[in-house]
């Protein structure tokens, strides 16, 4: 028995109990963090392009359309073009549509107005002295940031970056787009007069969002290593599996119309009925909840 004893604490001291081992296996979760899906991050983890608006062909789903095999089988005589697996095991992949024109997300229009009435139309920089950014770097809770860089901006009409020291317009939403008025601006050269006042586009909105560094996205709320201002842009749209239930008979219609729309390349009016037709498929299947919540882009950071 003494042998017994004795040969067991020596297990212990070398192995440890299994309880010991189970605690250095475990993981706590301390952090969840969300951010807004990039162009890149859509294709990569989509099976396939939707760029055919016809939904079968000889009683099979056309391959690129939205009801696609690859994106998990409803047919219970096929299986899944992508994991092999039947109707009942497969849960369904997601494929994309590449949008003709970029697209204002819905869901972040607000913020993405916010943002352009704090960086300059010309340069992208932040219209506020080294001053104010310290006040804003200052503010701990991220969620703040953007709001605080709204009340230090509102008086600020021309550029401070000394390359650039160009007048700044006003901007009003109008509908699913953004409109831009220089009416309060006097031009003395009419080249850039008609440079500013051309057609203010989703492609324009992009451009200016693409060219805020890193540092001034941090100091408004952004954490540029997981999402950008830019990708509050859509130039590229989810396509859910045909199996998920929420996609109704409409967000089909919808589905099947931009897909056609994107395969064609670029016969839409500068991404206006895009922008209707992305933005009734998001808020139809949930991705968009977020224009009818009032929640925000820098809540979910």
């Amino acid at each position: 028995f003494f042998l017994f004893l004795l040969f067991f604490s020596f297990c212990f001291r070398c192995f440890g109990s299994p309880s010991s081992k189970l605690e250095k296996r475990r993981h706590f979760i301390k952090s969840v963090r969300f951010h807004v899906l990039t162009a890149e991050e859509i294709k990569r983890f989509s099976v396939c392009s939707i760029t055919e608006s016809s939904l079968y062909t000889a009683s099979l789903p056309t391959n690129g359309s939205v009801v696609d095999f690859r994106m998990g089988s409803v047919d219970k005589r096929l299986k899944c073009g992508t994991c092999k697996r039947s109707v009942t095991t497969c849960p369904g992949h997601f494929g994309n549509i590449r949008l003709c024109f970029p697209v204002l997300h819905p869901g972040y229009l607000d913020t993405i107005l916010k943002i352009l009435r704090c960086v300059c139309f010309f340069c992208s920089s932040l219209l506020l002295p080294a001053k104010d950014k310290a006040q804003l770097a200052a503010i701990r809770e991220r969620k703040q940031r953007l709001g605080a860089a709204i009340t230090l901006c509102k008086s600020k009409r021309i550029c401070l970056k000394r390359c650039c020291e160009s007048p700044q317009p006003t901007y009003q939403r109008n509908g699913l787009s953004i409109r831009c008025d220089w009416s309060k601006v006097r031009f003395t050269d009419p080249d850039e007069a008609r440079y500013c006042q051309r057609p203010f586009t989703a492609t324009e909105v992009n451009d200016i969002l693409w060219h805020i560094t890193d540092e001034d996205a941090v100091l408004l709320g952004f954490s540029p290593e997981s999402t950008r201002p830019e990708q509050l842009v859509l130039t590229q749209l989810c396509v859910p599996p045909p199996k998920v239930g929420v996609v109704s008979g409409q967000t089909l219609v919808l589905l099947k119309d931009l897909g056609a729309t994107g395969a064609a390349g670029g016969e839409d009016d500068e991404g206006g009925g895009a922008a209707r037709a992305s933005a009734a498929v998001l808020l139809e299947t949930g991705l968009g909840d977020a224009a009818a919540t009032g929640k925000r882009l820098a809540e979910a950071l």
